[in-house]
């Protein structure tokens, strides 16, 4: 992405961030500046080593352009790929955690994180909310993982939770009763942040809309303060439905074949 507003006469910085990557001074309207696709960030031209002739061709252009740190660091990403491929992150409807049922089923949950050697678990309908993070041990009691809840208050029909290795470096965010993160530092130069959704299902959407327009404007929200270095996944149960429409009113009939033609 490329800058240049002649025109304005202004010092006025171009947003988000008013100051190059590479010199921290800012980039204003009266400078010739470029936008990393990657990184976001934006730079002068003269900082990148990029000629007049050139810059002129990239704003006639609808290529994607990386900075030098970001081309610099491009070069790890088949290693990230590599690392990630690694790792075992499983998902799970629990239908509660609650009473001695509930810590049966912890159990069990242990118990899977070691058969299917899962790095991540993430469980949604726990129908527990603001817990203390809590260790939990397979049957035989030889591993141990760590449980972290959401939040939620009163009577919780929701509750997510995240499962992890005992020793697992991960800063845990409990933000709803649907919605937690995790971000997971998986070594020195890699991050994962993993989210944990669990989605109204469909009569509670049609009962009350705000419920569904809030849990989708939350995870939008959360995904946009990921880190764009880290790598992110989102995991859970979204109540979703596929297949075909089997009956359509005469109305809709009309508007799908007009869509569809």
């Amino acid at each position: 992405m490329t800058q240049n507003q002649p025109d304005m006469t202004s010092r006025t910085p171009i947003p988000p961030d008013d100051r190059c990557g590479a010199c921290r001074l800012d980039v204003t309207y009266d400078d010739k500046g470029v936008c990393c696709d990657e990184c976001d960030r934006w730079y002068h031209i003269g900082c990148e080593g990029i000629s007049d002739l050139k810059y002129t061709e990239m704003q006639n252009s609808q290529k994607e352009w990386y900075c030098n740190k970001c081309r610099t660091s491009s070069g790890n990403n088949n290693n990230m790929r590599k690392v990630f491929s690694k790792m075992k992150i499983g998902t799970l409807n629990c239908r509660g955690l609650k009473g001695k049922e509930g810590e049966a089923k912890k159990s069990h949950l242990a118990e899977d994180m070691r058969r299917y050697n899962l790095d991540i678990l993430t469980v949604q309908e726990t129908h527990m909310g603001d817990e203390a993070p809590e260790e939990i041990a397979n049957f035989d009691g030889n591993q141990r993982y760590m449980m972290y809840h959401s939040e939620g208050k009163g009577k919780i029909s929701a509750g997510t939770a995240m499962i992890v290795k005992k020793g697992t470096n991960v800063t845990f965010n409990a933000i709803s009763d649907r919605l937690c993160a995790g971000r997971i530092k998986v070594n020195k130069n890699y991050t994962i942040t993993v989210i944990c959704a669990y989605a109204p299902t469909l009569p509670v959407s049609e009962n009350n809309p705000k419920i569904r327009e809030d849990f989708y404007e939350e995870l939008e929200a959360i995904v946009r303060r990921v880190s764009n270095r880290d790598y992110l996944l989102i995991a859970g149960d979204f109540n979703a439905k596929t297949g075909r429409v089997e009956r359509l009113s005469r109305k809709h009939r009309k508007i799908w074949k007009r869509n569809t033609k």
